[in-house]
């Protein structure tokens, strides 16, 4: 993909606030900030367009395309929200029709996990690579494939939902009704509940502690990660041997602990793969929280029409 030639606003929705910028021509990001997500999408819409328009006052840049990252599995049509466990009253809403009335500008909508991906691949860690995995480890697991440029993004709209791949046959319940999902094994709440388990605690610190405690060499914590590294080994083994890319990077706040959950990953995977398939390249992702608005930019600067 080129830079993008027209300036695009992005915008990526999470359960707990709402992450936002503009992008000039080139793809340059001038203006960046959050807010709190309402209960409703129409005050969060709302307040996103009051911000908007002060952010392209503040940078002198008028976006010309408006793009929106949204946690969840959305349909093929990208026209209406999915179930959304953490913003129920979302759930359903003809998002893509609101959003172009309400902003008055056309308008893209995607999978966050996908506009992450699509940015890393752009202008992140996937820079060169021709095809790109990107695993987003938070709360949830998801991931996006960027394939020669392009989203895959499947018959439904919904391929790379690897947090809901099988690793441990018995293992936790998932939220999904599964039993044994990435997602249930090395999402954030999974991680917390681990460190207590293992130091003996009542209650899960947050995730933020058990990094923090892992940077300081608490041995404890590290086996958290290592274990989280070997699971995940496990997918990203099955995900190179079915896809074959090139780049395989790791995102999302759980990644923010870096190299002992890398190292344990490239462990536990490398033996998974093929030989003809090992030469890929394994990093954490380099745009942090501002991946999803920025892919999301991006590919509303991209559209045709």
């Amino acid at each position: 993909m080129r830079a993008p030639d027209m300036p695009a606003a992005g915008a990526d929705v999470g359960g707990g606030s709402v992450k936002y910028g503009v992008l000039a021509e080139g793809g340059r990001v001038v203006f960046r900030g959050s807010f709190p997500t309402s209960p409703t999408p129409e005050d969060t819409f709302e307040e996103l367009r009051r911000r908007l328009r002060e952010a392209s006052a503040s940078a002198g840049v008028e976006p010309r395309r408006l793009g929106v990252a949204l946690p969840g599995p959305l349909p093929a049509d990208r026209a209406a929200l999915g179930e959304l466990p953490n913003l129920p009253a979302w759930s359903g809403w003809p998002v893509r029709e609101r959003l172009s009335a309400l902003f008055g500008l056309p308008v893209a909508v995607e999978n966050d996990a996908n506009a992450a991906a699509f940015a890393e691949a752009h202008l992140g860690a996937g820079r060169g690579c021709r095809t790109v995995l990107l695993l987003t480890l938070g709360t949830g697991v998801g991931g996006g494939i960027v394939h020669e440029g392009r989203l895959f993004l499947g018959a439904e709209g919904a391929a790379a939902e690897i947090g809901h791949l099988t690793v441990q046959d018995d293992g936790p319940f998932c939220p999904c009704g599964k039993r044994g999902c990435l997602e249930a094994l090395v999402g954030s709440r999974a991680l917390g509940a681990s460190y207590a388990a293992r130091a003996g605690l009542g209650e899960p610190p947050p995730l933020a502690e058990v990094i923090s405690l892992a940077r300081r060499g608490d041995e404890t914590a590290l086996a958290v990660f290592r274990q989280a590294g070997a699971w995940l080994g496990v997918a990203v083994a099955a995900a190179v041997n079915l896809l074959n890319p090139d780049c395989v990077l790791i995102g999302g706040g759980v990644a923010a602990v870096g190299g002992p959950l890398l190292e344990a990953v490239r462990a536990s995977a490398i033996p998974r793969v093929m030989p003809a398939l090992r030469n890929f390249r394994l990093a954490g992702a380099a745009l942090g929280n501002e991946a999803g608005f920025i892919g999301a930019a991006l590919l509303a600067a991209g559209e045709e029409g």
